[in-house]
């Protein structure tokens, strides 16, 4: 596992500051994570600009407010969820709340924390920046970790232990510190100071290659159209099926795979062969790609005898009600490619399956999707490898 390269700053990102810390890093960074109080649109703009994805962190909290109870906890993540909502942050983002390494959270605080973001609009029950070895903060997190479930599902951002700044290319292998049970999906290695090789203007983090709370620089969409244009043949009176088209798309995109699959004609569902493995054992499934669902889910039936773990419950709400589910990771093949770790929702208690392939796998690895209804294929495009 390589981690990502990331920053973090108080200073605003602008092209002179981007500049610095390439010049520096040697090869930019993969994310950039920024301040939600001063968070400007510009930024948000250059950073994508220059390929670089967003991290986001709410500093609203106070040594005094963290050691308050569950109100206090609603009306920091009530705060943030305000604010990212203001700047037009997506709601795949994870929202890191900032607990400095002297303060002493409450349980209670943590729970309202939780219960409000997981409530909320964006991702899970959000993230914590931390030193998650240090006793005043890990005691009472896993204190509120085994009674709430939604505590539970909060991500660390460690801030331990501090090493020596970095290039992109020489980063430490990773190592962060944790509280030996929730997930650690960053580690801020380095605390930049004044009159280091980077002019103490950032921190140097580290973040987990699977980890997707973070905005991606977005990629245009591919425009498919027939090629060339005066080839494609007129629709046939027969009732045969017309010959077969070739496809451009702009931007330098690439056809990555294909998969054959079938119309329902009757419901208009494309459904399509994948494989979904787990650690005891594989399903080869016909499942139904949902571009109006966000995440991957896998349905009671069709998980039977993969023994997917269980990383964070939640309710999978449809339109006969909600459902106990939890979050997980699959491993997928389609078409012969293969694709390990793939984040996924798990319903166990449905009945009658109904599997669904959202478009958050499709959206993270920046892919573009033609369905040729005429032969039954879906084309997959991305950047050339």
């Amino acid at each position: 596992m390589r981690p990502l390269f990331a920053v973090d700053s108080d200073d605003k990102v602008t092209q002179a500051l981007w500049d610095q810390v390439v010049s520096v890093s040697i090869e930019g960074p993969k994310i950039w994570f920024r301040y939600l109080d001063t968070l400007t649109v510009d930024e948000i703009v250059l950073l994508h600009s220059m390929g670089c994805a967003l991290g986001a962190i709410y500093r609203g909290a106070t040594a005094a407010s963290v050691a308050g109870g569950y109100t206090q906890g609603v009306i920091d993540a009530k705060t943030a969820n305000t604010m990212a909502t203001q700047i037009g942050l997506p709601t795949s983002m994870c929202l890191f709340l900032d607990v400095e390494a002297g303060w002493t959270p409450t349980v209670s605080y943590l729970e309202g924390w939780a219960d409000t973001m997981r409530a909320g609009p964006f991702w899970k029950a959000g993230g914590i920046y931390c030193a998650p070895f240090a006793a005043n903060f890990y005691r009472p997190f896993l204190a509120a970790r085994a009674q709430n479930e939604n505590v539970a599902a909060i991500v660390l951002w460690s801030a331990q232990p501090v090493l020596d700044a970095s290039t992109a290319l020489s980063m430490p292998e990773w190592g962060p510190a944790t509280d030996g049970s929730a997930a650690v999906v960053a580690w801020q290695y380095y605390e930049g100071r004044s009159g280091d090789m980077y002019g103490g203007v950032v921190d140097l983090d580290q973040v987990h290659p699977d980890f997707q709370g973070v905005w991606v620089a977005p990629v245009a969409q591919p425009s498919v159209s027939p090629t060339p244009a005066a080839s494609v043949p007129p629709p046939p009176s027969s009732g045969t099926p017309p010959a077969a088209v070739s496809y451009q798309t702009p931007g330098g995109l690439v056809e990555q795979f294909s998969v054959t699959g079938s119309i329902d004609r009757q419901t208009y569902k494309f459904t399509f062969p994948a494989t979904f493995a787990g650690p005891d054992g594989s399903r080869a499934l016909n499942i139904t790609l949902d571009t109006g669902a966000f995440e991957l889910l896998l349905a009671g039936p069709d998980v039977v005898g993969l023994n997917l773990p269980n990383q964070g419950a939640l309710q999978v709400q449809g339109v006969t009600g909600s459902s106990p589910a939890y979050y997980s990771q699959v491993d997928v093949t389609i078409a012969g490619q293969s694709f390990h770790g793939v984040n996924c929702v798990v319903d166990p208690e449905s009945a009658a399956g109904g599997s669904l392939f959202g478009l958050r796998w499709f959206i993270d690895r920046q892919l573009g999707l033609l369905l040729d209804t005429v032969a039954q294929e879906l084309l997959v495009f991305g950047p050339p490898v």
